[in-house]
């Protein structure tokens, strides 16, 4: 069955900014996709549009992404609300930063150099550090997906606590007990209904609690998902929010 695009009248049945707890996706969601992580654009109404996000949530907007905290708050400077990177296995939670155990270790330094040499190796591709993890991309190097995967993959076969998951045109090595369904979870509460807005597989984890909750998920873009509404880019996710903060819902 089609997943219906969100429309005025669909809106009808979210809450009310003042009861809801809203968890965004930042890449692909917030903003278009680049061929580089370092080469997006963050729209001009986007600062303003968290702010009043996070103001009529009473401060129950966050950013749930697969960067890091740092690059979020480079992108972001202003916003006031917490921020979670790398799925959740870093976050800036009341300016406080924390980090999951695994940041740093020998064996995340190991991978980030595996995945290093491999770019070197292989023109087109990209890595992506992150704390406690790593990204490969192939975006621009389509016809490695397979290798790349494959690599991924094999890097972290034998290790309980990491996993290889697949992205948008890449790889990330990250945490195995480490997504953002654990972030929405931990911060569900009784009388606040959960929103969640992603474009990803990554995202899928979070749809999956907001579900079970009784929440509304939101899937920028085409693909394969568990969310129950879906808009086409993330332009008309952005539209979609300010007509929810100007009175577009019950």
């Amino acid at each position: 069955m089609p997943i219906p695009l969100v429309t005025a009248s669909l809106m009808h049945d979210w809450p009310r900014p003042e009861a809801a707890f809203l968890f965004l996706d930042f890449d692909g969601t917030l903003v278009d996709i680049a061929s580089t992580p370092d080469g997006i654009c963050v729209p001009p109404d986007l600062p303003d549009l968290l702010a009043g996000l996070w103001h009529r949530t009473d401060g129950r907007a966050c950013i749930v992404s697969g960067r890091s905290v740092d690059d979020l708050a480079q992108y972001l400077p202003d916003f006031p609300g917490d921020l979670y990177g790398g799925h959740g296995a870093q976050a800036r939670i009341a300016g406080d930063m924390r980090d999951h155990h695994l940041a740093g270790s020998p064996a995340i330094l190991q991978y980030q150099a595996a995945i290093r040499d491999f770019v070197a190796d292989h023109a087109g591709t990209l890595a992506e550090m992150k704390a406690a993890g790593a990204v490969l991309h192939f975006r621009n190097a389509p016809d490695l997906a397979a290798e790349a995967t494959r690599f991924a993959e094999q890097l972290v076969e034998d290790d309980p606590d990491m996993v290889a998951h697949p992205a948008k045109m890449a790889m990330e090595l990250k945490p195995a007990d480490v997504d953002k369904g654990g972030v929405v979870s931990s911060l569900l509460r009784d009388g606040v209904t959960p929103l969640f807005c992603g474009d990803d597989t990554t995202d899928e984890a979070g749809f999956a609690v907001v579900n079970t909750a009784g929440g509304h998920s939101i899937k920028v873009g085409e693909g394969e998902t568990q969310a129950r509404w879906r808009v086409p880019d993330p332009a008309t996710m952005r539209r979609v929010l300010k007509d929810w903060l100007a009175g577009g819902t019950q």
